[in-house]
């Protein structure tokens, strides 16, 4: 009985150094960049190819060269401007207005944009269907050279969060009548100047207009009820315009200096 329970014991220790063996050393593994092919990744003396879960998401990398593969579909499964699988979008769900916006017809959500315009129009709908929202946790980047402004549709009822996050170009944006929500990180790190919210947002998300440094002036609504931590932290040369004692107070509770709200008569 003893020599018997000895072989178990001994068989499951070489399965165990077995499957340790196969297993790869998460220490050695690590995403490179190339500027001209782009993103891969490192595993010990090889690299990642096809699919491979990397921190709770997937990514496909090409089985060739190893790059990663982004704004594509492969068998089926969509893969947006980061390279990540989009969980719950299908080639299907996915529409493009002429070459520049990757768009989710399931949510009327932009995902991403292609173009380089100076002057970036969100139009109102795309291949038929309205769209809603723009970002919704993934940073759309615009415009990775010079300055650019954009222009948001009507139909827009939220601003995602990180939409527009460290778009540095980013001199100028209309929030319009309608959206009720501003997300996260929505406007972080961008160069707009002057921002004014409209009458139908109730709530600003955390550091949506943290780290803009060149913003001089906001105007915020009575109809914002819930502003975020931090939510105009680093963004020290702007004067935040409001309409009411309540809401300054709003404000100075979420860490905002004083002298720099004014409460318009």
């Amino acid at each position: 009985m003893k020599m018997k329970n000895l072989k178990r014991v001994l068989g499951g220790l070489v399965m165990t150094i077995s499957l340790l063996a196969m297993a790869p050393v998460a220490a050695h593994a690590e995403w490179i960049h190339d500027e001209s092919c782009g993103w891969w990744y490192a595993e010990g003396d090889s690299w990642a190819t096809g699919w491979k879960e990397i921190d709770g998401k997937w990514y496909y990398f090409n089985p060739i060269n190893g790059y990663m593969v982004r704004d594509q579909t492969i068998q089926g499964y969509r893969l947006g401007h980061d390279g990540a699988w989009m969980v719950g979008a299908s080639a299907d769900s996915i529409g493009t207005y002429g070459t520049k916006f990757e768009f989710d017809k399931y949510t009327g959500t932009i995902r991403s944009y292609f173009g380089n315009d100076t002057k970036i129009v969100v139009p109102d709908t795309i291949d038929g269907v309205t769209v809603k929202s723009i970002g919704a946790g993934n940073t759309v980047y615009m415009n990775f050279g010079g300055e650019f402004s954009v222009a948001l549709p009507n139909s827009l009822t939220s601003i995602g969060e990180k939409a527009f996050s460290n778009n540095y170009g980013l001199t100028s944006v209309n929030i319009p009548e309608g959206v009720t929500s501003i997300g996260k990180f929505a406007f972080c790190n961008v160069a707009c100047t002057s921002i004014d919210i409209p009458n139908s947002v109730t709530s600003i998300g955390d550091s949506a207009f943290a780290g803009c440094e060149k913003l001089t002036s906001i105007t915020i609504p009575n109809s914002v009820t819930s502003i975020g931590r931090n939510a105009f932290k680093g963004s020290d040369n702007a004067t935040l315009y409001v309409n009411s004692e309540s809401t300054k107070q709003l404000l100075i509770s979420n860490g905002v200096d004083e002298g720099h709200i004014i409460v318009k008569n």
